[in-house]
């Protein structure tokens, strides 16, 4: 380029790739703001995981991505504790945690759903890069149990015959009352999408669709409009 910014661009770019992977390639997902400074108690926090993570593959880094995606085989175990607990099918992934997968306590932590249909989003990004049988077996498992949880979760409404996120939870933004919110824009739009990606994944596994998932789907709550 003979723009006269294009060297400053490419040197801030690449600054921040290398940053970026030596803060966010380990075999843990990072802390919510990486390693440049500690904050938020210094604790992975899984929401955040996507953008930690999933820039690496758009970049066509996916082994760098893959590497923390380890810490959801390690936790699966202490994420389906937290849906048995809780009476919901398959896994719920924890908010605030540690390098186990312990959760740590948070008013909002144990609210805030929108972490997740990431590990969906993310194994999707690696089958895509390399659609074989090698990577559906590895992460099938997980992908199916979280697939079963966010299934569960929304309840569905006798007026309407929809499916409602909520009440009793709290949406990306933070900012809202957990008893009283429910359909959030973004966690339905997200929800919708992991729950067709995952019938995907049987599908390429020679399984028939899951119906529960399905019905899901189908009859998920529109997304909230306001004046059109």
């Amino acid at each position: 380029s003979k723009d006269p910014r294009a060297r400053e661009l490419e040197r801030r770019i690449v600054l921040s790739q290398y940053l970026t992977k030596l803060q966010c390639t380990s075999s843990n997902p990072p802390q919510e703001t990486g390693l440049t400074y500690n904050s938020w108690f210094g604790k992975p926090h899984i929401e955040m995981h996507w953008w930690h993570a999933v820039h690496f593959a758009q970049w066509g880094r996916h082994d760098l991505m893959e590497k923390s995606l380890d810490w959801y085989f390690r936790s699966a175990a202490k994420a389906r504790a937290i849906a048995q607990r809780q009476g919901y099918n398959g896994m719920r992934w924890q908010k605030m945690t540690d390098n186990n997968g312990d959760e740590t306590p948070s008013s909002v932590g144990a609210f805030l759903i929108w972490q997740q249909p990431h590990l969906i989003y993310m194994v999707e990004m690696l089958y895509r890069k390399n659609p074989t049988s090698k990577v559906l077996d590895k992460y099938k498992q997980l992908v199916f149990a979280t697939a079963d949880f966010m299934a569960d979760f929304p309840e569905r409404d006798a007026k309407t015959g929809k499916y409602n996120l909520g009440k009793g939870l709290i949406p990306a933004q933070e900012c809202f009352d957990p008893l009283t919110t429910f359909n959030p824009t973004y966690e339905l739009a997200y929800w919708s999408w992991a729950l067709q990606t995952a019938q995907q994944w049987r599908t390429r596994l020679g399984l028939k669709p899951n119906p529960q998932w399905q019905d899901v789907v189908k009859h998920l709550a529109p997304l909230p409009m306001a004046n059109g």
